[in-house]
């Protein structure tokens, strides 16, 4: 199996596991006299299931991250770490660029009192721009790689 697909079925099993737990939760009480609409002991025994499967995958994954390499030598681990880091950096900038611009409000008359932005907006936007380029150049990477890797 391909560390993609691995990474698909990751994404199905908690999917299925929180389908699980929501089936469950509507079975657990009824009133008396009736009966639910499924079992809920059968539900929780198939969510320890899934539960199961899906922690056997998780490890498997993260030992593949944690080994395997880009072709310009970082681990999976390290590029996934390094990929979100700059997806929350084009967050943080694309953030104080938008206060900054929101907190130029225009004066009515001269007695208002002025608002200054103390930092370049532009500047910030290129920075973010920047750390989005890389995130998807990392990323682009990353799912390449995704489908060359094998998974035990």
């Amino acid at each position: 199996m391909r560390l993609a697909e691995a990474l698909l079925e990751r994404k199905e099993l908690r999917i299925k596991l929180s389908n699980l737990r929501s089936r469950a939760d509507g079975n657990l009480v009824v009133q008396e006299g009736n009966d639910p609409v499924e079992e809920p002991n059968h539900l929780i025994r198939q969510m320890e299931i899934v539960s199961r499967a899906l922690t056997a995958l998780i490890m498997k994954i993260n030992k593949v991250n944690a080994t395997a390499t880009l072709p310009n030598g970082m681990t999976l681990g390290d590029a996934l770490v390094q990929r979100d880091e700059w997806q929350s950096q084009t967050g943080r900038f694309r953030g104080l660029a938008q206060t900054a611009r929101n907190g130029q409000v225009e004066r009515y008359s001269q007695k208002e009192i002025r608002n200054i932005c103390l930092v370049d907006v532009t500047e910030l936007e290129k920075k973010a721009d920047d750390f989005a380029r890389r995130a998807r150049e990392l990323d682009a990477a990353i799912q390449a790689a995704n489908w060359e890797i094998d998974i035990e």
